[in-house]
């Protein structure tokens, strides 16, 4: 009897830890301006507690309106994902003017946002349609339906649909407003290793992958690496080269003139701080984070300068100790669907060339001319010298001992 006890006891503590066990869901945060970016979470995974503060705290100053949207499953990769045609799965969430926070790994947020219920907010309900009571103080909720795995990139879009309607809605209220968009469970669970659309199948101008990591509609431009990125690590006097490969998901926020690029790695996260044109762009400088959250600053070895086609590899360094590079192999700004994977084309090379050849010649003139000027020159001051020696010379010279 106590065998059969000790052993229902076992089991029962077994299942409840596999039931109970602790999922990390990605997050999506967007607000109206007037909500402060601050507090900033630099960590890879995020625990309940430390997210429900975040999110108190974007509170302490104003009292938004909440609008909490769930999937049932939600990954990472459903966030980076693009089609062959290298356009956002979410088109809203792509392109909104919204500052965007993305969280790669919070611990069960949709109870995290459900416990600020205790500052005095009421949890509402959206319908299908996305009509919904405001109030004040409300936090309104949707939990969409489960997503047929066949169809699921045609409905996660419907959703962003739905989102880019509720925002809109929100926006004419006139009251500050917070959107987080979450799932109730990890996608990589119910999905398992689905292969990341976000390395896009080469086209024949590109020789390798390209890895796109932003693409931006309004300017037409494009930017992509072809290659890993290499961070450059000190290590007893040496460095350690790590390549980072195992990229699983980006964010940006932008301005009118500025932007910045956020990466997630496994152990690193990648900032970069870019100064945006209206045609071009440049990155500024470059922000290291490990996974102990010790963040360094890094800037363009040769100093700012904007970024075309063919250009060659970039590193970025920090000023002090220790030294830290971060190198892009093939980093570009392209306009999209230009075709700049060769540098020197038939039309370049001959075009090089005549300069070139033009260069030489030039040269060969000017110093040709300087040379017969020195020698015309040499030739007048001899003439002016020896004239003078000559008449002295011409004089006749009698020696004392002669003149007796």
């Amino acid at each position: 009897m106590r065998i059969i006890c000790t052993i229902s006891f076992i089991a029962l503590n077994i299942f409840g830890f596999v039931n109970c066990k602790d999922e990390y869901v990605p997050v999506l945060v967007w607000t109206s301006p007037d909500i402060s970016e601050e507090p900033t979470l630099a960590l890879n995974k995020i625990n309940r507690e430390l997210f429900t503060s975040y999110l108190t705290m974007k509170l302490s100053k104003n009292k938004p309106l909440i609008a909490v949207f769930t999937e049932q499953n939600l990954g990472a990769e459903d966030l980076v994902q693009q089609n062959r045609n290298l356009h956002y799965g979410f088109p809203f969430l792509s392109n909104t003017r919204a500052r965007i926070t993305f969280f790669p790994s919070v611990e069960r947020p949709y109870e995290a946002a459900k416990e600020l219920v205790r500052h005095g907010y009421k949890w509402r309900e959206m319908d299908s349609e996305g009509n919904m009571n405001e109030g004040d103080s409300s936090i309104l909720s949707m939990v969409f339906d489960s997503v047929d795995e066949r169809e699921r990139e045609e409905t996660l879009r419907k959703h962003d649909e739905f989102m880019a309607g509720v925002t809109e809605r929100l926006g004419k209220s006139g009251v500050p407003w917070m959107c987080i968009y979450t799932g109730l469970h990890s996608g990589n669970v119910h999905r398992g290793n689905r292969p990341n659309t976000w390395r896009v199948v080469p086209e024949p101008v590109f020789p390798q992958k390209p890895l796109y990591l932003y693409k931006d509609e309004a300017r037409g431009l494009a930017l992509l690496t072809k290659g890993p990125i290499r961070l450059h690590l000190p290590t007893h006097g040496n460095h350690t080269v790590r390549m980072l490969e195992d990229y699983f998901a980006a964010s940006f926020t932008r301005s009118e003139d500025a932007m910045d690029l956020f990466l997630w790695f496994r152990r690193y996260n990648l900032t970069f701080c870019m100064s945006v044109m209206k045609r071009d762009w440049f990155i500024e400088s470059v922000n290291v984070q490990n996974e102990n959250g010790q963040t360094m600053k890094l800037w363009p070895k040769s100093g700012p300068r904007s970024e075309k086609c063919c250009t060659k590899t970039n590193e970025f360094q920090s000023k002090g100790r220790p030294v830290v590079k971060v190198q892009l192999e093939k980093y570009k700004v392209v306009e999209i669907n230009a075709k700049c994977d060769v540098c020197v084309n038939n039309v370049t090379l001959p075009f090089l060339c005549t300069i070139m050849f033009a260069s030489v010649v030039f040269i060969v003139l000017v110093w040709s001319t300087i040379l017969r000027t020195y020698r015309i020159h040499t030739s007048i001051r001899s003439n002016d010298i020896s004239v003078p020696i000559c008449l002295l010379s011409c004089k006749p010279v009698i020696h004392p001992e002669m003149k007796s």
